[in-house]
């Protein structure tokens, strides 16, 4: 039986399928103790990517509102896709093997314009009291854009 391994490749990282071919054979306790161990790691993701880098899950916030809520400009779509997934199998904006950090290659106004369209179609974003989209947008610029701040 020919299984595929490899699902995807996302620049220089690749997704792949593992299979655990012996779990259905495992006793019911071990099953169990191995489904509470998978909730424990979903759990735990966001303190690791808060760990990871102090702008992780501000960054994860906004790419994931944008992707849930797209329109608009295919081109700018893809690209924001494309950084979201090295994005997420990195734990964040660093490549895990060299720790630089990797970057949108869409216009920042493109990116403002999806975020703006996501926001009318009901994105929520991780806003500051009192701060406005293009605000955050605007803080948030140098993380998505810029190689030379905290590059590694």
């Amino acid at each position: 039986m020919s299984r595929p391994y490899l699902l995807e490749r996302v620049g220089e990282a690749a997704v792949v399928q593992l299979y655990a071919d012996g779990f259905p054979g495992l006793p019911v306790d071990q099953r169990i103790l191995t489904w509470h161990l998978a909730q424990a790691a979903v759990a735990g993701r966001d303190i690791f990517f808060d760990q990871r880098y102090a702008h992780n899950l501000d960054m994860r916030d906004v790419l994931e509102a944008i992707l849930v809520h797209a329109g608009g400009d295919e081109q700018t779509r893809a690209e924001i896709v494309r950084y979201t997934k090295l994005f997420w199998l990195n734990s964040g904006p660093y490549n895990n093997l060299t720790a630089r950090k990797f970057v949108l290659t869409c216009s920042p106004e493109a990116f403002a314009r999806a975020a703006r369209e996501a926001h009318a179609r009901g994105a929520t974003f991780p806003q500051r009291y009192g701060e406005s989209l293009d605000q955050l947008l605007a803080r948030m610029r140098p993380l998505f854009f810029d190689l030379s701040v905290d590059p590694s």
